[in-house]
């Protein structure tokens, strides 16, 4: 029998195609249009591979990777440029391109993987890597597939971003969040990532105060502590303490040096207190009498 094509509305769905064959009977059932899906507005790149397939069309069901170009070799219709543009719109073309050569194709594309905008993740999370943008991404979203951070991390995440430059290599720039802002919510805690962002949660940092204060001992570098600020952590000098000659002991690429400042002149505001780095170590003297 010869093939006929009806179409015949029905509840909440309409029938597109109904073929007839030696076979026997395909009936293409096609929904009434959906709200985009999340990251519907990405936009396709190098190394992303999509799924193709036509109704009815067996043989044009395949499984194509953007090129180098930003061009995908579709069956039937050949060569076509991709690289920045939506599924939405891509599946637009192709459908137009079709037309050439089928009846009212039916096209389905996918995105089978994302691989075009990635993102890396370092330092302390579970599961550090890299990983992929699906469109409107943040750094919360990343976080949550790096399964978080670990029990050992600090208090601060950083996100170097590339930014475009006059010259070829263009530069580059660091963008600090607070762990505690970006769990707290609000979008400039929470930044949408863009394509080659790393993000780097560095571990706990520590400072260590000796000599005379209450409790001496190692407290987390947190909030961006000065001397004066680790002392009130420290609960104060004892009776003992001179503010005189507090030395700080600072690491810095292997070479040691000792600084040495006055607590009292700090205090006095005659002096501007400092700022503390990881590995500083406070050693505050006793007085002679």
């Amino acid at each position: 029998a010869k093939g006929i094509r009806v179409e015949i509305p029905l509840r909440g769905a309409s029938v597109k195609g109904w073929g007839i064959t030696g076979e026997g009977m395909e009936v293409l059932f096609t929904a009434k249009p959906r709200t985009p899906a999340p990251g519907s507005a990405y936009q396709m790149g190098v190394g992303d591979r999509l799924d193709i397939s036509v109704f009815g069309q067996d043989d044009l069901k395949a499984t194509l990777e953007v090129l180098a170009d930003g061009t995908v070799s579709f069956p039937l219709i050949g060569v076509m440029p991709v690289a920045g543009r939506t599924l939405a719109e891509v599946r637009a073309a192709v459908e137009t391109r079709m037309k050439e050569f089928l009846v009212d194709p039916q096209v389905s594309l996918d995105i089978k993987d994302y691989q075009s905008q990635p993102v890396n993740v370092v330092g302390e999370v579970e599961k550090p890597g890299t990983y992929y943008l699906k469109g409107p991404t943040t750094l919360m979203d990343i976080m949550a597939q790096a399964g978080w951070m670990t029990k050992d991390a600090g208090s601060e995440i950083i996100i170097t971003r590339h930014e475009a430059g006059s010259g070829t290599d263009g530069g580059t720039r660091q963008i600090p969040i607070s762990k505690d802002d970006l769990l707290q919510g609000g979008t400039q805690y929470n930044p949408r990532l863009q394509s080659g962002d790393v993000i780097t949660v560095g571990a706990t940092q520590y400072f260590y105060i000796r000599g005379e204060v209450v409790k001496p001992g190692q407290y987390k570098l947190e909030d961006r502590p000065t001397l004066m600020k680790a002392v009130s952590i420290a609960e104060g000098l004892t009776p003992y303490a001179r503010k005189k000659g507090i030395e700080i002991i600072r690491t810095v690429s292997g070479s040691q040096t000792k600084l040495v400042f006055d607590l009292k002149s700090i205090e006095e505001r005659k002096a501007s207190d400092v700022p503390l780095l990881p590995g500083d170590v406070i050693i505050v003297p006793r007085r002679l009498f």
